[in-house]
This record gives C-alpha cells, sequence and structure tokens, in this order.
C-alpha cells in the first residue's frame, strides 16, 4: 500500500468537524468574546480529545 493512498482519520474527523461546525454554528459565541478560536474550531478540539482519548494537560 502507497503512502499516498492511505487516510488519515484524524484529518478526517478534524476537517467533518470543522465544515459542519462552520454549517450550524456562529464563528464567536459573543461580540466582546475574546477572538482566539472560532466555535468550529473549539468543537474539533474536543472531538480530537475525546476520539483520542486525551486531556488538554501535558
Amino acid at each position: 500500500m502507497s503512502q499516498a493512498s492511505r487516510t488519515n482519520i484524524q484529518l478526517e474527523v478534524a476537517t467533518l468537524s470543522m465544515r459542519i461546525g462552520r454549517k450550524y454554528m456562529a464563528s464567536y459565541s459573543h461580540l466582546k468574546s475574546p477572538h482566539k478560536f472560532t466555535q468550529e474550531q473549539l468543537l474539533t478540539f474536543l472531538l480530537l480529545r475525546a476520539y483520542l482519548k486525551t486531556t488538554y494537560r501535558v
């Protein structure tokens, strides 16, 4: 099996999460919220964390 034909499951999960989040969620929760991460990015962080069974701590 060649390297190009393999799919990266984590990348697919992140891409799908971003696409769904962008479609159904507002970019930011409030006008005056700090604009560090968009809602779809936060959703992707949570889904990848659950998928990989990890925490935010090192």
